[in-house]
């Protein structure tokens, strides 16, 4: 249980007020795995919160269960209490009553558990929140030396030399060789520490294979497996933490003292964009610094995003797309020796939900021009995209699958190829555009010259869907839809993996 609900006031500890109890294995089986079913904590920053069902036995009904579904849960700041830091999720629609406390808040369709109720008043429910740091420390207190190696929610991430990492549930970092043969995890107590809540992997020329992190107390921070024996803390300057997944690229600066520089984008925990630069000086010397929104030139200190920004290198500077918490998709580019840009690009007559992908095509067509197409899902549950083709932009609406509404809590994930698919109509390029539907269900829509089409898989997904690789032109070819099903297995383009 956290110290801090010992001390903090009745009103202002739904941050903290939380409990878990590790029970003995029995004939190597825990005994939820004996019993079957059960729920697994949600490690997903970037998961959208807001559809829920809250569960419970409150005194009001008897000793019956009951539940309430709420489509506007929200991450709320705690109470002014200086003991009460961390968020928590507030229900406004659902009032449980005494007796229901220590029920969970789920997605029943995931089996992932949200937060644990704390209290009501009549007409509204509050609980703690699994992503917030004082919930994951005692969870991992509770778990320490486990050997449950399934993978969480968090996304599966991979990096240009073909390795593929996930995130156990016991908040460390796996990894699957290229061959997809053999899965490694780290044992060593300074590395396998458990403070990983989700993580993004790349290999760059300056600093090699590298992987970057939001910890479960809420700090980037960095490490390459292959050297290093600690992670690295990045907290830095900027005096607070990243709330979502950091998306980390190479940027070519001539400006820096290294042209290579690797940049980790995130959101501030005030849902602000901010930037962590990294380089090497004259002597050899790493050196780093953060950008705040408003040092990145954005026109508005006031607006908040819903999740870490698409970032691509692209000529002779840098492009980035964000959705705001409004609903409305911005744009950002930077020429390498120039000042940003911003333009809020609005939607497509429905409000943007969860994250952006933005990818190119070059070229789409027999002697045509690059396709520049920024994809994100509305309210309504469609795809939308913004293109950018021969000099003209705008929206269009890719709708959904037959059947199927697409859910914005799996993400939205891009791959782009430059020649044509085997027995396709498509003539030199194609985008894949990979979703989740509202049943767990996978879909990509293949898009080109030709028009699209949707694909859907029946392996069912509990994290953001994410590809290999940015392009076809990797180890892995053809479009490979990845996820963690809901069994914590990593699947590739419908194969299962395992888990470590």
């Amino acid at each position: 249980m956290p110290k801090e609900w010992a001390r903090a006031s009745q009103k202002g500890g739904y941050a903290h007020d939380v409990a878990i109890i590790s029970l003995a294995q029995k004939g190597g089986q825990t005994i939820q795995q004996a019993a079957g079913g059960g729920l697994t904590p949600n490690w997903n920053p970037n998961d959208r919160i807001h559809d829920l069902h809250l569960y419970g036995y409150p005194l009001r009904f008897g000793e019956k269960q009951m539940t309430c579904h709420d489509t506007e849960v929200a991450i709320e700041h705690s109470s002014p209490d200086p003991l009460d830091t961390g968020d928590h999720l507030h229900s406004p629609n659902c009032w449980m009553g005494g007796g229901a406390s220590g029920g969970p808040w789920a997605d029943p369709n995931t089996l992932r558990l949200y937060g644990v109720h704390d209290a009501g008043d009549g007409s509204e429910s509050w609980a703690s929140d699994t992503t917030n740091s004082h919930f994951a420390e005692v969870w991992n207190s509770a778990v320490k030396g486990s050997n449950d190696n399934r993978l969480s929610s968090a996304p599966p991430t991979a990096d240009s030399g073909g390795y593929i990492y996930g995130v156990t549930v016991t908040g460390n970092v796996a990894w699957l060789n290229p061959a997809r043969t053999v899965w490694k995890v780290p044992k060593d107590g300074d590395i396998a520490d458990g403070n990983t809540s989700s993580a993004a992997s790349l290999k760059s020329q300056t600093f090699g294979y590298e992987t970057y992190r939001r910890g479960v107390d809420g700090h980037l921070g960095k490490i390459n497996f292959n050297n290093d024996s600690k992670w690295t803390d990045l907290k830095g300057t900027y005096g607070g933490e990243i709330s979502t997944t950091p998306k980390v690229v190479t940027n070519w600066d001539s400006s820096a003292e290294n042209s290579e520089v690797v940049q980790a984008w995130a959101l501030d925990k005030d849902k602000h964009l901010v930037r962590r630069d990294a380089w090497k000086d004259s002597s050899g010397a790493e050196r780093g610094q953060y950008f705040s929104q408003h040092e990145m030139g954005f026109p508005n200190d006031s607006t908040t995003f819903q999740s870490t920004p698409d970032v691509r290198r692209w000529t002779h500077g840098q492009e980035v797309f964000a959705i705001d918490t409004q609903g409305n998709m911005w744009f950002g580019a930077k020429a390498d020796q120039g000042g940003w840009a911003w333009h809020n690009l609005g939607n497509n007559g429905a409000k943007l939900v969860g994250s952006v992908s933005y990818n190119i095509v070059s070229p789409l067509m027999l002697g045509g021009s690059d396709l520049k197409a920024a994809y994100a899902i509305d309210a309504n549950g469609n795809l939308q995209s913004y293109d950018t083709y021969k000099g003209v932009s705008g929206w269009k609406n890719h709708g959904k699958p037959s059947g199927k509404t697409l859910d914005p809590r799996y993400g939205v994930a891009t791959q782009s190829a430059s020649s044509k698919p085997a027995g396709s109509a498509f003539y030199t390029g194609y985008m894949s555009i990979a979703v989740g539907n509202t049943d767990g269900t996978i879909s990509h829509l293949m898009y080109g010259d030709a028009g699209g089409t949707w694909y859907t898989y029946g392996t069912k997904t509990s994290s953001h869907v994410r590809f290999p690789s940015d392009t076809t032109d990797s180890a892995y070819g053809a479009p490979q839809p990845m996820l963690v099903d809901r069994d914590g297995n990593l699947s590739l383009h419908g194969r299962n993996d395992g888990h470590p």
